[in-house]
């Protein structure tokens, strides 16, 4: 079961990796227009917690919800459009924001007042200097960990179900999470590692690899649906040849013979 995981993990990346040299010219130019909306505010955010401190940097990371939620829901529109092989155009990436707006920023939103919090815990905890602190901090950067394993879910969600509520977007991201734990430390470790490596060249932070991690959220999210939907169908199967007395009836339903 962990080697099926892990080859499920894997394979979302490579798809992923596909995906994006298949459509590399698109997803570069809207990777551009997601940065131009969306790193000015990320960017002071930075700046605010060097020169302001926490609490400050805090503020900002709020507000940089506005423009942040949209444009990234537009560069997931696009994941999602890829992924299903449809040919697509920079204006989908606007249509996009438009149409999935309001949920983006909800759920955007509300992910980001939690993390907020976590992070105002973890600060307050650092500075205890005792066991319970020391305890408490390490409960809370676990709460870090799972935050962050949620946010692969998260936005792929607002696309994929039929209704782009928040109360149900929140659960089966949690259920995601928490129900494939080796799938999403893989993936979350991995997702991390391209981050860091970035980091040393910034440059491709605007030149593609925030529409990599996109389409690599929305693949490892469609991996998870996958799943879950073999393993419905192979519980149906199951329980159909444990009763083989039963066959179906007018319109699906089943009957005894």
């Amino acid at each position: 079961m962990k080697g099926h995981t892990m080859n499920r993990a894997f394979r979302a990346l490579w798809q992923a990796l596909k995906d994006v040299f298949d459509d590399f010219l698109l997803l570069v130019t809207c990777n551009l227009i997601w940065f131009v909306i969306s790193m000015p505010l990320l960017i002071a955010t930075y700046f605010a917690l060097l020169e302001f401190g926490i609490w400050p940097a805090l503020l900002v990371e709020l507000l940089a919800v506005a423009p942040l939620a949209p444009a990234t829901v537009g560069l997931y529109v696009i994941a999602h459009r890829v992924s299903e092989g449809r040919v697509s155009k920079v204006r989908d990436f606007f249509a996009g924001m438009r149409r999935y707006a309001i949920p983006a920023w909800r759920t955007m939103g509300a992910w980001t007042v939690g993390l907020v919090l976590i992070q105002m815990n973890l600060a307050f905890y650092t500075n205890m200097g005792n066991f319970f602190g020391a305890v408490l901090y390490g409960l809370w950067f676990y709460l870090l960990f799972v935050w962050f394993g949620i946010l692969i879910y998260l936005s792929p969600l607002i696309l994929l179900q039929t209704s782009p509520d928040l109360k149900t977007i929140a659960r089966n991201s949690f259920m995601m999470a928490l129900g494939r734990p080796i799938f999403t430390l893989i993936t979350l470790v991995l997702m991390a590692i391209v981050i860091v490596l970035t980091s040393f060249v910034p440059i491709l932070l605007s030149l593609g690899v925030v529409a990599l991690l996109v389409q690599w959220s929305m693949r490892a999210t469609l991996e998870l649906i996958k799943e879950s939907e073999e393993r419905r169908a192979a519980a149906e199967a199951a329980k159909a040849a444990a009763n083989p007395l039963e066959e179906k009836g007018r319109r699906g339903q089943v009957r005894p013979k």
